[in-house]
């Protein structure tokens, strides 16, 4: 069975995830393929176009409720700080590493060298794991990113069959 999840990023990328599921309830288990699909252009944003754009490989992963990537108007963390400002995904993903069984798995995309493009990757989730945290670094910035957190996957114990989620952008406010 087949199922699609398409969130957007700054309304210049998409995030698409297809997934195939051994079960259709929560407490079964299911891959995503996540799309990352960059849009940005100079007919998109003909005013704030830079020379060179490009986003930082998307990184992130399923998790419980324990565990919070990131969250508009909270403190950044080292990793975040990190991806937002260089794009290097590392710190984050040994952030996530030291949450044990918070987490369920990860994923760490190539980069898009230009303001357009896409990547692909598969995660995992299962119901103890339904939420999905996701980040890219906007380049040039000095520490901006876009991404999603939280989103949870599962709806009234029904894995999300398709979803569109725009997104935008943040400020890690950690270059001051």
């Amino acid at each position: 069975m087949r199922r699609t999840l398409i969130p957007r990023f700054l309304i210049v990328a998409v995030l698409v995830c297809s997934f195939r599921t051994v079960s259709t309830v929560c407490t079964g288990n299911a891959t995503y393929r996540v799309t990352f699909t960059a849009l940005w252009t100079s007919t998109s944003h003909p005013r704030q176009y830079p020379d060179n754009p490009h986003w930082s490989g998307l990184v992130g992963g399923s998790h419980n409720s324990m565990y919070t990537m990131w969250q508009p108007g909270n403190h950044s963390t080292p990793g975040m700080k990190t991806v937002a400002e260089t794009g290097s995904q590392n710190t984050l993903l040994d952030e996530m590493s030291k949450q044990g069984s918070n987490i369920l798995d990860t994923l760490a995309l190539g980069s898009i060298g230009s303001g357009t493009g896409t990547t692909s990757e598969y995660l995992d989730v299962d119901g103890n794991h339904s939420l999905v945290s996701l980040v890219s670094m906007i380049a040039p910035s000095p520490d901006w990113f876009a991404g999603v957190h939280g989103l949870d996957l599962c709806n009234q114990s029904t894995w999300t069959q398709s979803r569109t989620v725009d997104l935008f952008p943040y400020d890690a406010g950690t270059d001051s």
